[in-house]
């Protein structure tokens, strides 16, 4: 059983290795006037670190969360196609090749640390170390439910929005404002009291680019 700190070890030195990287990412953007949204950042390596040194209550709560993040990206990854149009999703790899393709990467990448850590947690040395400090070790099988269900709820309440009268109003104002030669998408919308933003993908044959509406109701 004491093989499970080899195994935390192990799963806490790439967690710092990985938190690290994305902390360095973040500063060189930073810097650089570059768009990057940090995804693991100063707390992973923390947990990283707690797992170093063999911390179960960390394990089990990171069994758990690793459980519902990977079912939560792998869902969203599922869906994606489906999320935009197929003209949207040609312009975007014409005309944002690059930032579409770092994104699609992250996302594996992040799917594939995922589905490594929760396997790590759930080694069978890990388990019954997990069992003598008294935690459950049960598969997280609700944490699993809640990362689909939340993509599910999300997905539903986005597909409503995009087919709501907000949307058609966002697309008619964006027409009016920049022109008949684009195809416009709702990407955001966001409500304050009377005030309405939205902001929508205007894609062409020449172009992408976003652009913003507002009007009051």
């Amino acid at each position: 059983m004491n093989n499970y700190r080899a195994i935390l070890k192990k799963a806490g030195a790439v967690l710092v290795a990985v938190g690290a990287i994305d902390i360095a990412l973040w500063v060189y953007c930073t810097i650089n006037n570059l768009n990057y949204s940090s995804n693991f950042n100063i707390l992973t390596v923390v947990i990283g670190i707690l797992l170093i040194r063999g911390n179960l209550k960390v394990a089990h709560y990171i069994t758990g969360f690793s459980a519902f993040m990977l079912s939560f990206i792998g869902a969203n990854l599922l869906l994606l196609p489906f999320v935009n149009p197929p003209g949207l999703w040609v312009a975007e790899f014409k005309f944002r090749l690059v930032d579409t393709v770092i994104s699609l990467a992250i996302a594996v990448v992040s799917t594939v640390l995922l589905a490594w850590i929760y396997r790590q947690l759930r080694s069978p040395s890990v388990v019954a170390a997990l069992q003598s400090a008294g935690y459950p070790t049960s598969p997280p099988k609700f944490a699993f439910g809640i990362g689909i269900a939340v993509v599910i709820f999300f997905t539903v309440t986005w597909h409503f929005t995009l087919n709501g009268d907000a949307a058609a109003k966002a697309i008619e104002l964006a027409r009016a404002k920049y022109g008949e030669q684009y195809q416009y998408h709702l990407i955001g919308i966001r409500w304050s009291g009377n005030h309405t933003s939205a902001t929508l993908a205007a894609y062409s044959d020449r172009e992408i680019k976003s652009v913003m509406v507002e009007w009051e109701r």
